[in-house]
Formats: structure tokens, sequence, C-alpha cells
């Protein structure tokens, strides 16, 4: 298991819940995005969890005006292609957030809030850890039987395009590209990944 060490502010609540006959896509994208921002303003501190804030990389400051820009990994992306698609990898995802945080980039992974459940990942108490933490936004999304409908994408498109956010996925969401113009900047901007084992490879710095 990975180091466990006081973690930094984090800018990002934990999204609210809302009643299954109140589901909106608008409506949450809407209660997402005002959460984020009033924590952003508070700057609330967080209880430790599974990942350590030890940097052991320099220290890279990319952008102009001495901040690094704010990241966000398409958790489920990350998950999957650290499994080569046998599921979701909870290991893959801590990784990859280490990776940025020894790099010392703001970083937080967006998955599904149903990934949290027990048996929706390779190791639920890893996700458990990361979400106490202050690590992962669990979007909203309409549970059934079967299967979950969810709209993690376009939340990511919203919290990128609202804080200036570089989005790490091999996902080229062509499907959202005509949804809203500011959309394809966000996309534009997209940082795509491999792995090479659990050694974590990003085609560029954000």
């Amino acid at each position: 298991m990975a180091k466990i060490t006081k973690s930094e502010p984090s800018k990002f609540p934990k999204p609210p819940v809302r009643k299954r006959n109140q589901f909106s896509r608008s409506q949450n994208s809407k209660a997402v995005t005002s959460g984020v921002n009033n924590r952003i303003q508070r700057r609330r501190p967080v209880r430790a969890g599974a990942v350590s804030n030890r940097r052991s990389a320099p220290s890279r400051r990319p952008m102009d005006n001495g901040r690094n820009r704010i990241v966000l990994l398409d958790a489920c992306n990350v998950g999957y292609f650290h499994s080569n698609h046998r599921g979701f990898s909870s290991e893959g995802l801590r990784l990859a957030l280490q990776y940025f945080i020894d790099r010392n980039y703001e970083v937080y992974g967006l998955l599904p809030k149903f990934r949290l459940k027990p048996g929706k990942s390779s190791d639920w108490t890893v996700l458990d850890s990361l979400y106490r933490n202050g690590r992962l936004i669990a979007t909203p999304c309409k549970e059934f039987p079967v299967r979950a409908m969810c709209y993690d994408d376009r939340f990511m498109m919203e919290i990128a395009a609202k804080f200036d956010c570089d989005v790490v996925s091999n996902d080229q969401y062509r499907d959202l590209m005509d949804e809203k113009p500011y959309y394809n900047e966000v996309i534009r901007r997209r940082i795509p990944f491999w792995w090479n084992g659990n050694r974590f490879v990003i085609e560029r710095d954000p």
C-alpha cells in the first residue's frame, strides 16, 4: 500500500446527492461546478489518504505566472488502460495521481460515483481512501439494476473549462466536440498517456 501522509488542501467538493426522480444532467453539472467554485474559495484541508505528497521529482512550473495548471484525470480511462481493459484498476489510478503529485501538480481524478462501491473496481478500499483524501471527484449517475447511466465526460469538460484544467485521457471526446464551443479548447489541450508496466507516461507536460 502507498505511503500515507497529510495531503495538500483540496479545491474540489464532494458533489451533492440528488434523489433519483430529480436527476438532471444540466442541474447536476451546475451543482458540481458551483460546489467546486466554493471549495476553491474556502480551501478546506482534507484528511490523509492513499497518496503521498512527498515530491520525488524536481519542481516544475511550466506556466508563465508561476503556477502549475490543475490536472484532471479521466479516472476510468486511466484505470482501464492500466489493466489492458480487463477491468478498472484502482492501483493504476493511484499511481497516475502520485505521478503528478511528485511533480508538484494539483491533480484530481474524476469518476462516476458508483465506482466507489465494492465490486466496481480492483480494490474499492484504494478508491475510498483517495476519495476521503480529496483526490477524487465523484460525479452523480443514475443507477439501474443492470447498468448505470453516467455523464462524467460532460462534468469533466465543464470543470476543466471553468478552472482552466488540463485533462489527461486517451478518450478523444468526439461525441462532445460540437456540443458546446468551449469544449473544443479543453479537448484540444487533452494530454494522452500510456503505461509501461506500472510506469505512467504522458505525451507532454501540462
